[in-house]
């Protein structure tokens, strides 16, 4: 559990080797319905079973290397002219390498439409996207409130948002949902995800009914615990004591 508002899958690298992992945001799950989380949990089994956390992991490593590699090189002329020919490859590597990920991409929304069909998947997926435009709102909302004024808010309470921060937030999630993918972005939009989740074939499911919040023995310690974890991230308490004691 992690507390920003995703849901993803990664690997992590110990002595023993690659461990894949899967992280769920607490943010995420707000007002996510059970049927939605689990078609957002079927995509994220797609990309284990695809294998995608291991490509997925290499081509970004290459792609550092290669930014680092540029901002390395000494002065000279020698120099620019190699850090120009690396940036253009880097460009086309980074171009290709996002092709290849949008198409890892799809293939795992397969998994998830298939399981639980295109509704079930757009609703998750919709949800998600409205989740993670709100907690970054009231995240930098918090930590301007922790830092400046020395006052204690909250990362996942949405009643102290105003119709007008509600109405803002609206907009901005709707433009996320309706903007059109374009070759920069390594997951296509969701506009286009929903779209293609239309033309898969899935069998009627029947519908888990609850919150996906529901499925956790301890919702609100889960919650809490997530709450601490932001404020000792971004130093929210530390701030406020000190600011308490020069006043």
């Amino acid at each position: 559990m992690v507390p920003q508002a995703s849901v993803s899958v990664h690997e992590r690298f110990e002595k023993s080797g690659p461990v894949r992992v899967l992280t769920i945001g607490a943010a995420a799950l707000q007002d996510l319905e059970q049927q939605g989380f689990l078609a957002a949990l079927a995509h994220e089994l797609g990309h284990l079973k695809g294998g995608d956390t291991r490509s997925g992991w290499s081509a970004t490593r290459v792609s550092n290397h290669m930014r680092h590699l540029c901002s390395s090189l000494p002065n000279g002329l020698y120099a620019v002219v190699v850090s120009r020919l690396l940036n253009i490859h880097w460009k086309i590597h980074h171009r290709v390498t996002n092709a290849a990920v949008r198409f890892q991409e799809v293939m795992a929304d397969r998994v998830a439409v298939r399981a639980f069909g295109a509704d079930a998947f757009e609703e998750g997926l919709t949800q998600v996207v409205c989740n993670g435009v709100v907690f970054s709102h009231l995240a930098d909302r918090a930590v301007h409130d922790g830092r400046t004024l020395g006052r204690a808010a909250s990362f996942y309470d949405e009643s102290q948002l105003s119709d007008a921060d509600l109405a803002g937030l609206e907009a901005k999630a709707q433009a996320e949902l309706d903007r059109p993918t374009t070759m920069f972005d390594s997951h296509p939009s969701p506009r286009d995800r929903f779209r293609y989740a239309r033309m898969i074939t899935s069998e009627p499911t029947e519908r888990a009914e609850g919150t996906a919040w529901d499925l956790f023995t301890d919702a609100d310690g889960l919650r809490a615990e997530m709450e601490q974890e932001l404020r000792r991230r971004t130093g929210i308490d530390e701030k406020i004591l000190a600011l308490a004691a020069i006043s």
